[in-house]
């Protein structure tokens, strides 16, 4: 299973519907190279920057998902990272 995948199936495990909402955004945002600008990110949420903000904490924190910030780069910018130490049985696959 792909790291996007199992994101997004994660996500609909959810019961909030707008942390729903923002992890099943992110999900299609795994890896650095996939990484969002936070302005696009809350256009396609359709909630206020600070609610984003806030529900991503709530994602790492609660959730426990691995989500980041690109630091030296003008603007924020959220990624997530797959790492194999993570004991999550996914197996990265080229694409």
């Amino acid at each position: 299973m792909k790291p996007n995948d199992y994101y997004r199936l994660k996500s609909a495990e959810i019961k909030e519907a707008d942390i729903r909402l923002v992890a099943a955004v992110m999900s299609e945002h795994v890896g650095e190279e996939n990484a969002v600008r936070m302005e696009k990110l809350v256009a396609r949420c359709g909630l206020g920057e600070r609610q984003v903000r806030d529900i991503l904490e709530v994602l790492v924190k609660d959730y426990k998902w691995p989500i980041g910030a690109h630091a030296g780069k003008a603007g924020t910018v959220m990624r997530w990272h797959t790492r194999k130490s993570c004991n999550l049985g996914l197996r990265e696959h080229p694409a």
